[in-house]
Order: structure tokens, then C-alpha cells, then sequence
């Protein structure tokens, strides 16, 4: 029997928007980071064009206030998500309390993308033996708490606050445990905890689809996030880009 994959048709994404200052940042599993966060009216979000070192990705996660998207131009990324959500922002998953998720494989073709949206356990790994680049949108709900300067849920306050500023991106320090450790430690904060280990978030890892995850159901969103970088690559004075 074949085994349910993933559906997407293939979507071009425009670049990042190029800041004064790029935002380049190191991030706790060597994956180097690269900003920017727009916003126009009650439209705001934080992008990141990402290069993922071979067998690296962050921890299993969720946002209780964010939805994230992932947009693999080469592929060579799998996503691992789950489809219940687990709402308590105080406690996350654990085996003690028998709230564990189980989490589906998604390997993503080049030029899919895939959302994960708030609630919902998830992470990424590139599976291949190259660097692969990854574009990730962070689009906050209108209940999301106030976080200062981006607005945008706090994912970028959290990252900024963790990783470590690039000046030279081809002089990367090395990421110590000690900075993974306050990674993890510093997610709760920013209503994103992180776990520690694969396993505490995750009962069991399924390779098959199910149907609720099948399809990429967020065009419209999408759509209009891609269109505001667009502009604002155009030039536009009125969005606010940093």
C-alpha cells in the first residue's frame, strides 16, 4: 500500500528584503539566521533565510501564539509536526502527565512549504549531507502578547535574546551546550518552550500523512505576507522593515 505523502504545489518565494544593518544571527544548532520582520498596519510578521548544516535543526517546539512556516527552495528538509494541539502554556508535553504527542514526517520537495500553526509541536531536520537553505515565516495571532520592538509574537525577541550576532558570516564561533542549554531555558518566556530532548515532547514518530496534515491549506495568509516582501523589495515607503 502507498504510503500518503504530503501535497503542495510548487511556490517561488521573493528574496529577503536587504536591511542597512543585516540581522544575521548564529542559532543554537549552527543554523546561520538572517532577519528581517515587516509590518503594515495589522500585518506584521518576522522572516529568515536560514542555512541548515547536514543533520541539524532545532529541537522539538511549539508556538503558543505563532504561526510558523517552512519553505524548502531545494528541498532536503523534513518536517516533523504534529496535528492536536496541546493549548496549556504553562506546562508543555511530558510523558509524567500523559500529554505527549505523536509527530508525522513531512519531507519537504523543493519549493514546498508547510505550516505549522499555533499550539502544535513541530520541528525540522536537514536530512541531506550538504548545507540546504530554509525560509521560515513567524506570523503572530491577534492574541498574541505584546513584545517590544518587532511585534511579531515574540519569536524574534526570543531568537535575538538566545543567538548569538553574526558579523562575518564566514567566521562562526562554535555553539557550546552551555548556549543550548539557555536556549531551551529562555524559550518558556517567549511562549515558545523548546524541548530538551526528542522524546519529551513526542510519544511515537509516524512516517505517513495523515489526512489533516496533508495538504497546505494557508494560501490566502501566505499570499499576503509574500506580497508585502514583494513590495517592499520594490521600494514601498510604507512598510516598516527591520
Amino acid at each position: 500500500m502507498k504510503i500518503r505523502e504530503y501535497q503542495c504545489k510548487e511556490l517561488i518565494f521573493p528574496p529577503i528584503p536587504k536591511l542597512e544593518k543585516p540581522a544575521l544571527f548564529l542559532g543554537a544548532h549552527g543554523e546561520l539566521f538572517n532577519y528581517a520582520t515587516l509590518e503594515r498596519g495589522n500585518l506584521v510578521f518576522t522572516m529568515a533565510e536560514v542555512k541548515i548544516p547536514p543533520g541539524k535543526g532545532p529541537p522539538a517546539h511549539m508556538h503558543h501564539f505563532v504561526s510558523e512556516y517552512f519553505y524548502a527552495p531545494e528541498g532536503g528538509i523534513t518536517i516533523y509536526a504534529s496535528d492536536v494541539d496541546h493549548t496549556d502554556i504553562h506546562v508543555p508535553p511530558s510523558r509524567e502527565k500523559g500529554t505527549q504527542v505523536t509527530v508525522y514526517l513531512i519531507p519537504l520537495k523543493p519549493k514546498q512549504v508547510f505550516c505549522s500553526t499555533k499550539h502544535r509541536v513541530h520541528g525540522y531536520v536537514n536530512h541531506d549531507k550538504v548545507d540546504r537553505p530554509l525560509t521560515c515565516f513567524w506570523k503572530p495571532y491577534p492574541d498574541a502578547p505584546e513584545f517590544k520592538p518587532y511585534n511579531d509574537g515574540g519569536t524574534r525577541e526570543f531568537f535575538e535574546a538566545v543567538h548569538v550576532r553574526v558579523v562575518d558570516p564566514n567566521d562562526l564561533s562554535s555553539v557550546t551546550e552551555k548556549r543550548r542549554t539557555h536556549y531551551i531555558a529562555e524559550s518558556p518566556k517567549y511562549a515558545a518552550p523548546h524541548s530538551s530532548y526528542l522524546l519529551q515532547f513526542i510519544n511515537r514518530v509516524e512516517p505517513e500523512v495523515p489526512p489533516s496534515l496533508q495538504q497546505f491549506t494557508h494560501l490566502d495568509e501566505l499570499n499576503e505576507m509574500l506580497e508585502l516582501v514583494k513590495e517592499c523589495n520594490a521600494g514601498s515607503k510604507n512598510i516598516t522593515c527591520h
